[in-house]
């Protein structure tokens, strides 16, 4: 495959040959090294050998995409492991790869699949994040859990998890879905009111927890500028009654400074007054 590749690269060129390329290693002791291609997508039904996949990694460009599904592993990724600078990674796997995954990923976008996945990973996860100790170019991080289900509520008592109050409008994180599922693939609008904030910077993250899945989605504001762009205004509602009150006074007085001092009335005695007028 090596001598294959190579050819095809020196007759078209890098943007001719930086296409996909369909890897199974269920039969294999190694992975073709493939130096010069960028883009990656392993297919493992058996199971993946983590060495394999570090050495293959680190003789290649940092990848710009790599989708690895395994049932069973055997071993674990460095730490320093370039599966990790990957831009974008699509990885099924168990639930000790997935947390490497969660401490080391350097990317952008991770779209995640496990049978199971704890409470404390999540949590532990989530407070990295906001300590600026993981993840740091993350854009979207999507967690889906096939097997065992969280308790949302639990997660956020372990977390400094905010919500937007009722003064703002819900925020709508948009992300490009990528799944084995071609019908799944593409942008998802979701709406999320709750989010973390990160300390260094005040840089803002959706957070939208279900008892299989979890979002991380950053936005790319300070949490001043997040909210003040979804505030709603808010206007003044008075009642008829309190319309046509202040126009007679406003027309008797012809003043401003009355239409101050009246406001300032009603909103000291005008409910208990309104109250007493409509009981009798």
């Amino acid at each position: 495959m090596e001598s294959i590749h190579e050819h095809l690269f020196q007759l078209f060129g890098e943007e001719k040959t930086n296409h996909k390329i369909y890897i199974s290693t269920d039969h294999t002791d190694s992975l073709p090294i493939l130096i010069k291609h960028k883009n990656t997508i392993d297919v493992v039904s058996l199971k993946l050998r983590t060495k394999h996949w570090d050495d293959y990694l680190k003789s290649s460009h940092i990848q710009k995409f790599v989708e690895i599904y395994s049932e069973e592993a055997v071993g674990r990724f460095k730490k320093n492991s370039r599966l990790y600078q990957a831009e974008t990674l699509l990885f099924t796997g168990s639930k000790l790869l997935i947390t490497d995954i969660l401490v080391n990923f350097k990317g952008h976008q991770a779209f995640l699949y496990t049978p199971k996945c704890n409470i404390s990973d999540i949590s532990s996860f989530l407070t990295r994040w906001i300590s600026h100790n993981c993840c740091q170019n993350l854009n979207s991080l999507i967690l889906n859990m096939r097997g065992s289900s969280i308790d949302p509520e639990e997660v956020m008592k372990l977390v400094d998890i905010k919500k937007l109050d009722s003064t703002t409008k819900t925020p709508m994180y948009l992300y490009n879905n990528i799944s084995y599922n071609i019908v799944e693939n593409g942008p998802v609008e979701l709406p999320i009111r709750t989010y973390v904030v990160r300390e260094c910077d005040q840089i803002v993250a959706s957070v939208h927890i279900e008892e299989k899945k979890m979002v991380l989605g950053v936005w790319n504001m300070t949490e001043k500028q997040f909210i003040d762009k979804y505030k709603t205004k808010t206007e003044s509602h008075r009642t008829l009654h309190e319309e046509c009150l202040l126009y007679c006074l406003f027309c008797y007085f012809g003043s401003s400074a009355m239409e101050m001092g009246f406001l300032a009335w009603l909103k000291c005695y005008g409910p208990t007054h309104m109250q007493r007028q409509y009981s009798n």
